[in-house]
């Protein structure tokens, strides 16, 4: 394996650790500050009443730590690659490879033509019976398609 591979890989480890550590902060202070505000300002108002989760108050809560439990588990691999000279120079050269990446390639681009449909038999659905729902899923499904056409004219022009 190239030195200059690994080395490369430890060089945009520190950049992803960097950003991972400061995303951190978001999810927690969110929590904290929708779970003070819940038991204190907004207790009994309509806003808690009409939400979401009003009969399932733990659902933010629970995907806020799911949240939170991916980015650890993200920071205790970068790192152990920066730690681990054996781990970083198998991570160099899973990334490297070929293969890999046409796999991940092929596999990203069939994920998002399927969620594209399945967002459109959503939007579809809820159409007939949820207003909110419906509006919240086309707005998805539209700035989603007008990502992936952003990206792809990006590629088209670099190659």
């Amino acid at each position: 394996m190239n030195e200059n591979t690994v080395k490369e890989l430890r060089e945009q480890v520190k950049i992803k650790l960097i950003i991972m550590s400061i995303s951190l902060i978001v999810p927690i202070s969110v929590l904290v500050v929708l779970y003070v505000l819940n038991n204190t300002i907004l207790q009994g108002s309509v806003f808690v009443e009409k939400s979401m989760f009003g009969s399932m108050p733990w659902v933010p809560g629970v995907v806020g730590a799911l949240f939170i439990i991916y980015l650890l588990t993200k920071i205790f691999t970068y790192i152990r690659i920066l730690k681990d000279d054996e781990y970083a120079s198998t991570i160099a050269i899973v990334k490297n490879d070929e293969r890999n990446r046409f796999i991940s390639a092929t596999a990203n681009n069939m994920a998002s033509k399927i969620f594209i449909y399945v967002m459109a038999v959503i939007t579809l659905v809820t159409a007939f019976f949820y207003t909110e729902l419906f509006l919240g899923s086309l707005i998805t499904l539209v700035l989603f398609i007008i990502i992936k056409i952003f990206v792809w004219i990006v590629y088209i022009n670099k190659y």
